[in-house]
């Protein structure tokens, strides 16, 4: 968690802080992944609140690249983040997984 913090302290625009906030938010909820036990609802809402809060950071630290001058590596961020959604729903429709990961 202090990595975060420290993310956010070094960060140089305000985009930045936003996705440092959002980083710190997915590392909360990957620590309670690990406190509830496999197949309770807790563990679940964790579970996808950790993947989609992952997906908004990297979207916004690739928003606030982009701002910048670090233009490919935006680019890098910014197409895992928003394709992450889509495979997610187009594997669920296909494959039917059991779980959320």
């Amino acid at each position: 968690m202090l990595v975060f913090i420290e993310l956010f302290f070094a960060s140089r625009s305000r985009g930045a802080d936003f996705a440092s906030i959002f980083y710190f938010d997915a590392g909360a909820f990957v620590a309670l992944v690990g406190i509830y036990p496999s197949g309770t609802r807790p563990r679940v809402f964790a579970s996808t609140r950790f993947y989609a809060q992952s997906s908004l950071a990297s979207v916004a630290v690739g928003t606030a690249l982009l701002a910048g001058r670090w233009r490919k590596l935006s680019v890098v961020l910014l197409l895992p983040g928003l394709s992450l959604v889509l495979l997610g729903y187009l594997a669920e429709l296909t494959v039917n997984w059991p779980s959320v990961a």
